[in-house]
């Protein structure tokens, strides 16, 4: 998990490119019409519509891992819910239902009330 978590800040720091997130075969795009926060970068971008990544760390979750995948995800619920639940709506993991549905009662209310 340690090894997850920092891919992900060394690629969104902008500190080390290698786990190359952007051209992850399975990556969703987002549509034009979605507020984005000014604060999520390109990086961001990359990572949060990575499907594998996404759904490796859905599946995680039902593991003895719940609560490092839940620090994880806080920056993409707080910063860029949009992305993440693009993503989860393309993604069909195996298990980790349980974080789905807490996400998504997270991230629903404040994407509907900003638009």
């Amino acid at each position: 998990m340690s090894f997850i978590e920092h891919s992900i800040n060394a690629y969104v720091n902008k500190k080390d490119k290698t786990i190359q997130f952007c051209k992850n075969a399975k990556k969703s795009f987002p549509v034009n019409e979605i507020h984005i926060n000014e604060k999520v970068t390109s990086e961001m971008f990359d990572v949060w519509l990575c499907n594998d990544l996404v759904e490796i760390l859905i599946e995680i979750s039902e593991t003895n891992q719940a609560k490092t995948v839940r620090k994880i995800l806080e920056t993409p619920i707080q910063i860029a819910p949009e992305l993440l639940l693009l993503t989860l709506a393309k993604i069909r993991p195996r298990t980790g239902n349980l974080l789905i549905d807490e996400l998504m009662s997270i991230m629903m209310p404040s994407i509907l009330g900003n638009h």
